[in-house]
């Protein structure tokens, strides 16, 4: 990038020639430091995918294909295959109409911003907003970990293939080592 010649010499607001060299020399190494971050982070996107593969898959697949989940190796380390899953919804009605009729619509959080109510108190209040057609917002969520928890239960109750079909889960193993 070259320094206008306007820019070089002595303006209005006391620039020298000499400052504007400076800078120029700075935008430059500005211009080469980016060149080096976007190197830098390209090369970490392709380390990142590596080091998962390696974490999330060949270990564990060739340790648990082993008969191993867990190893002490020669030099103190441990390696262990941590199993865990990931839970998607696809029909988030569905979802909460399962937990209410099983009862278990307690891990449901609901923000009306007023006081905590019982379920069918909340569902009268519900039911009321919406026969009246009043404008409202209402925060109802479920958090992560408890969703989690919850699917993780549920698969010991009743096995991974009972699952309604509104839900997706994903069996995660990773090896950890330390």
């Amino acid at each position: 990038m070259q320094t206008p010649d306007f820019l070089k010499e002595k303006n209005d607001i006391g620039i020298e020639k000499l400052d504007m060299n400076t800078l120029q020399g700075m935008i430059a190494m500005y211009d080469e430091y980016a060149d080096k971050v976007e190197k830098a982070t390209q090369a970490l996107k392709v380390i990142t995918s590596q080091f998962n593969n390696m974490a999330l898959e060949q270990i564990p697949e060739f340790m648990l294909s082993h008969g191993m989940s867990e190893l002490k190796l020669t030099d103190g380390r441990k390696v262990k295959i941590k199993e865990d899953i990931s839970a998607t919804i696809t029909d988030e009605f569905a979802f909460r109409q399962w937990l209410k009729n099983r009862n278990e619509d307690a891990i449901i959080k609901v923000k009306y911003n007023m006081d905590k109510m019982s379920s069918n108190a909340s569902t009268a209040l519900a039911d009321f907003l919406a026969t009246n057609d009043y404008e409202y917002e209402i925060d109802e969520s479920i958090h992560a970990q408890t969703k989690k928890k919850y699917f993780k239960e549920l698969i010991k109750e009743l096995g991974q293939e009972e699952l309604p079909e509104w839900v997706k889960i994903y069996n995660i193993r990773k090896a950890a080592i330390k």
